[in-house]
C-alpha cells in the first residue's frame, strides 16, 4: 500500500499543467477579488486532531504550496514539492508504522502537485498527517462541507442532486435547506463557476434516508463490503439496526444502535461523488442531517452521530503499539 500511495502522491495528473497555465483545470479563470480568503487546516489521524486552522488571503496566483509555506515550517521532497515535514511532523516510511501528509481539497483527496494546484476563494485545504498503511484510500471526506459542493475540484463545483427515501421527512428538508443556504442548486445544475469541458462534468448525489433504502445501490453497497471498498470506516450490521465503528486498520471497535446516524462520502469515479446521510432509523437519519455544518463535522473523514455524542471515524487504534501485519 505504501508504494502505491507514494506513486499516487508524486505522479500528478495531467490536469496540473493546465492548472499552472490557466489558474484552473478545464475552465476559464479570473483573478480573485481583493479581500477574498480560503481556509487552511492542518490535522492528524484522519482529521481527529486539529493542529492549526487559518483563514488566508488568496489571489489568482495562490497555490496550495503558497498557503502552506506562508504560515508553516516545511521540508519538501525535491520532486513536485510534496511536504515531507510540516512543523516537525515528518513522514515515516519503510518501517512498521508508516505515516504521510495527505492533501484534501474541499473534501476530496488530491494527488496533484501542491505547487501547481491553484487555490480559489472559499476553498478548504486540509493537510492530514496519518497512517498511510491502511486497507484503503479515503478518496472523499465530509469535513469540508459545504465547500465540497460549492467549490469542487479546481474550482469546478459539482452538479448536485438530492434523493430522499421520504421526500416529506424532516431530514430531507434539513439537508436540502443546508445545501440551498450554501448556494447549491439541487436540480442537477452547477453553481456558477468556470465552465467544465464536455467530458469533465462533476456530479454529486446526496442520498438521505435509512440504510436499507440504499444498501442495494451499486456504489452505496460498498459500505457493506467493507472499508477497503467504500473508503468509510463504519458499517451497518445485517439487520441495519446497528452501526459498527472501525479503527484505521478497519477493525471493529464500537457498536451503536437506535437513533444513530452516519454522514459519509464516497468517490467511486473521477466524475462522481456520493454522500450518504443515513442511519438505523428515522431519528438517526435526522440526527445525521442536522450534523451538516456542525463543529463536529469539521475535518471529519466520516461522522457517526448517536443520541449521546458524535464520533469521527476511523477511531484510533485501541493499542497504538500494535501494528497490523501485512496481509491482514
Amino acid at each position: 500500500m505504501a508504494t502505491t500511495r507514494m506513486w499516487r502522491v508524486l505522479v500528478p495528473a495531467v490536469c496540473v499543467t493546465a492548472a499552472v497555465v490557466a489558474g484552473g483545470c478545464g475552465g476559464d479563470s479570473a483573478p480573485a477579488e481583493e479581500g477574498q480568503t480560503a481556509s487552511q487546516r492542518i490535522t492528524r489521524d484522519f482529521g481527529r486532531v486539529e493542529l492549526a486552522a487559518e483563514e488566508l488571503p488568496v489571489d489568482d496566483r495562490t497555490t496550495v504550496s503558497d498557503m502552506l509555506e506562508s504560515r508553516h515550517d516545511i521540508k519538501v521532497y525535491s520532486f513536485r514539492g510534496w511536504p515531507k515535514d510540516i512543523d516537525g511532523l515528518a513522514t515515516r516510511s519503510g518501517g512498521e508504522i508508516e505515516t504521510s501528509w495527505i492533501l484534501n481539497v474541499n473534501g476530496i483527496e488530491a494527488d496533484h502537485s501542491p505547487r501547481g494546484y491553484p487555490v480559489g476563494p472559499g476553498d478548504v485545504i486540509q493537510w492530514d498527517y496519518r497512517d498511510w498503511y491502511t486497507t484503503l484510500d479515503a478518496r472523499a471526506t465530509v469535513g469540508a462541507f459545504p465547500a465540497t459542493f460549492t467549490r469542487g475540484m479546481f474550482g469546478r463545483p459539482f452538479a448536485t442532486t438530492v434523493e430522499c427515501a421520504d421526500p416529506a421527512s424532516t431530514a430531507c428538508d434539513v439537508v436540502k435547506g443546508s445545501l440551498r443556504d450554501a448556494g447549491v442548486p439541487l436540480d442537477g445544475s452547477r453553481p456558477e463557476g468556470p465552465r467544465p469541458q464536455a467530458l469533465d462534468v462533476q456530479r454529486a448525489r446526496v442520498l438521505v434516508g435509512p440504510w436499507p433504502r440504499w444498501r442495494e445501490r451499486e456504489w452505496p453497497s460498498r459500505l457493506d463490503i467493507g472499508a477497503g471498498s467504500s473508503g468509510v470506516f463504519a458499517r451497518f450490521d445485517e439487520a441495519a439496526d446497528r452501526i459498527t465503528l472501525l479503527d484505521w486498520d478497519a477493525r471493529a471497535v464500537k457498536s451503536v444502535g437506535a437513533g444513530s446516524g452516519l454522514v459519509a462520502a464516497m468517490k467511486p469515479t473521477e466524475q462522481d461523488l456520493v454522500w450518504l446521510i443515513t442511519g438505523v432509523d428515522a431519528a438517526g437519519v435526522e440526527r445525521a442531517a442536522r450534523a451538516l455544518g456542525s463543529d463536529e463535522l469539521q475535518n471529519a473523514f466520516a461522522l457517526v452521530v448517536t443520541p449521546e455524542r458524535s464520533y469521527k471515524v476511523p477511531l484510533p487504534r485501541p493499542n497504538p503499539g500494535v501494528v497490523r501485519e501485512r496481509g491482514d
